[in-house]
């Protein structure tokens, strides 16, 4: 995800009336959204689509008006919920979503599951 934060500054500092940093914050929408779901850490808070949401429903609050287009952030949300159900029953885990970040279970808030899950409810 790079340079998401920077773009969503750009974004907030413009007020939204700066169309090159809201086009590239939708291609990096569009980009995680295609990504394959098998990469370890793809979906966590700090650099995972978890971070993508976080920015997107951030500056709807903000900005007060959709940035990022609702596709964009469904098909976010699909490849989350699609990425932890795969997991989930990989590991034949007795919840319905589960995740990794590099080998590890965390159920935090920065990497974990508590962080992954408070965005899909957002």
């Amino acid at each position: 995800l790079g340079s998401l934060s920077v773009y969503v500054v750009a974004i907030l500092y413009e007020g939204g009336n700066e169309q090159e940093p809201i086009d590239r914050l939708i291609e990096s929408g569009n980009l995680i959204a295609s990504k394959d779901v098998s990469g370890e850490g793809d979906d966590e808070l700090l650099a995972g689509r978890a971070g993508f949401l976080a920015a997107a429903l951030t500056l709807r609050e903000h900005i007060k008006k959709k940035i990022i287009p609702d596709h964009c952030i469904r098909g976010v949300l699909n490849k989350m919920i699609d990425s932890g159900r795969r997991y989930a029953a990989a590991g034949r885990f007795p919840v319905p979503l589960m995740y990794r970040y590099y080998g590890r279970h965390y159920l935090g808030a920065a990497h974990g599951v508590m962080g992954i899950l408070q965005m899909l409810l957002w």
